[in-house]
């Protein structure tokens, strides 16, 4: 009788000793995930700001011209990236136009390369490759009073 008392409180502990190890686990997987050095803050809030017009009145542009554009502003670095009230066509091609776009007449300024930025993002996150297409907008990355917009015209 004394051995089953026995197994069954030394079964509860290696039970419980058990459980408290891989609680302390899931700690530490998790507090090295939250810092990890590729979960950038500024990523996230990005890919929360991001909207992909899912209005279908607005036209869908081509992923391959948006891929094209994007390209074509990162090369331009520095170079500032002007968008007015009434919007701004930073890059043409066919089926797609990126244009920046401010809440304000003084208009909004970013390097082309963040525009670049903000662009690739909402290519991430709303291209369709059900119908081939991408729209969307999002603030550029270091300018939220220029909203960089893909769509088709």
């Amino acid at each position: 009788m004394r051995s089953a008392i026995w197994w069954c409180i030394a079964g509860k502990s290696i039970i419980a000793f058990t459980g408290s190890i891989l609680s302390l686990l899931a700690v530490a997987a998790f507090t090295n995930a939250a810092l990890a050095p590729d979960a950038d803050p500024a990523m996230i809030e990005k890919r929360r700001l991001v909207s992909c017009l899912g209005d279908d009145q607005i036209k869908k542009a081509s992923p391959s011209g948006a891929v094209e554009c994007i390209d074509y502003l990162a090369s331009l670095g520095d170079t500032p990236c002007k968008g007015g009230v009434g919007g701004t066509a930073f890059c043409n091609r066919p089926g797609v136009q990126i244009t920046g776009i401010s809440p304000t007449w003084e208009g909004a300024v970013s390097p082309c390369k963040n525009v670049a930025r903000a662009a690739g993002a909402i290519l991430d996150r709303c291209a369709r490759p059900g119908d081939n297409s991408v729209k969307g907008q999002l603030p550029a990355w270091d300018n939220g009073n220029l909203l960089v917009d893909i769509r088709d015209l």
